[in-house]
């Protein structure tokens, strides 16, 4: 038996003389730092397409510090503007603070958000500019939370996914409705069980030492980086104004709107009836015959519809029309200007103190999304909850 070893880089030199293919490697392996100087001083938020097409919209909030995951939704709706700014504001009251900057990539759900958060920021700092508490980016550069939907689609999601897949390549789901409600039922409890079990796992694991990042990124237990952090490290998180917060609430009409609802409570029963006339329980874990049950809840209900029966459908709360119309200009404006370095300002004592920082990104775009995303990964870890 012969072994041939091959350098890679003379290899590419002799099929490639021009350095092309190799100036392109370089590129790749570069990997841009992310310098935050504490919890809450940069919130990375996202969403994530990944179970949509069967009825479940994910969205996430990771603090860029700590890599503590703020928030993880699970529900109907990820794409309007009401859903997105809900999720931040109930994630405030609930913490009690919001952060000195958002950083998100530049989807159009966000609007309202953005209004949000500067609105919380200018309570104390009226004339603050809006690049001072809001960065948007390509998803590629908003590297944390990409990151770790990299780790939950390991742990959590392509499994979902190869489930309704095989759902639809028995044609059991066709992306109807009719079916996504049925889905919604069987399985929206079990999925967010699932999912918020594995955002607890993530929080209380600790990340490993990396030798090439360690001047810049903190290792430890995410829930004790951002909850507990050395005496050295401030907390940029500032309590909400009460008046401020209740006015966002109620202009945006965010009180009426339950982010935990994804069924109408008529529809609900009328689903249990029908899974208990054929003798099957109304909810379901991981090991019970979900599939079964599916199948059987989703002919029960064409045959209901056929019948004459009524099923009414939970749509995603609506963009406000005429928010969006006055502020369209200025949001649009804001994301010409924040395609560059993030910019977190000063705050009053750190103007006085003459303390400065920043968040820092390489300039050089990834060519290709998957490597870069792979590279970012805080310590490759794989956690599965399944079982």
């Amino acid at each position: 038996m012969v072994i041939v070893r091959c350098d890679l880089r003379l290899h590419l030199q002799m099929n490639d003389p021009d350095g092309n293919e190799l100036r392109h490697r370089s590129t790749l392996r570069k990997r841009g730092q992310f310098i935050v100087k504490g919890p809450n001083c940069v919130w990375s938020i996202d969403g994530r397409d990944a179970l949509s097409h069967f009825g479940f919209e994910i969205y996430g909030c990771i603090d860029a510090y700590s890599r503590y995951i703020i928030w993880c939704y699970v529900g109907h709706s990820n794409r309007t503007q009401i859903s997105v700014s809900k999720q931040y504001l109930e994630t405030v009251c609930t913490m009690g603070k919001f952060p000195k900057l958002i950083r998100s990539d530049m989807g159009r759900e966000l609007a309202l958000l953005c209004a949000t958060h500067l609105s919380l920021r200018q309570t104390d700092t009226p004339d603050l500019p809006f690049h001072k508490p809001y960065s948007f980016g390509t998803s590629t550069k908003n590297q944390q939370i990409e990151a770790w939907w990299n780790l939950l689609a390991n742990g959590q999601t392509d499994t979902w996914r190869t489930l309704f897949g095989g759902l639809e390549d028995r044609g059991l789901f066709d992306g109807g409705n009719i079916y996504k409600l049925c889905v919604q039922h069987i399985y929206m409890t079990m999925l967010r069980t699932h999912i918020h079990s594995f955002v607890q796992t993530h929080n209380f694991h600790r990340i490993r030492r990396q030798k090439q990042r360690k001047h810049y990124l903190p290792t430890g237990i995410p829930v004790n980086l951002y909850q507990y952090p050395k005496p050295r490290v401030r907390d940029y998180g500032s309590p909400p104004n009460p008046e401020t917060f209740a006015a966002l609430e109620h202009s945006q009409h965010l009180d009426k709107y339950d982010l935990d609802e994804y069924i109408p409570s008529t529809t609900r029963k009328i689903l249990n009836d029908l899974l208990i006339a054929k003798g099957l329980p109304i909810t379901y874990s991981w090991q019970d015959d979900h599939v079964y049950a599916y199948g059987e809840l989703h002919v029960a209900v064409w045959t209901f519809i056929n019948a004459g029966g009524k099923i009414e459908i939970l749509l995603p709360p609506q963009k406000p029309e005429e928010w969006i119309a006055q502020h369209e200009a200025n949001i649009e404006a804001a994301r010409g200007e924040n395609l560059g370095v993030m910019d977190l300002g000063l705050t009053h004592d750190e103007e006085l103190e003459e303390f400065n920082e920043s968040v820092i990104h390489d300039d050089d775009e990834y060519e290709d999304h998957e490597l870069a995303i792979s590279e970012n990964k805080d310590d490759g870890i794989v956690l599965d909850i399944m079982g």
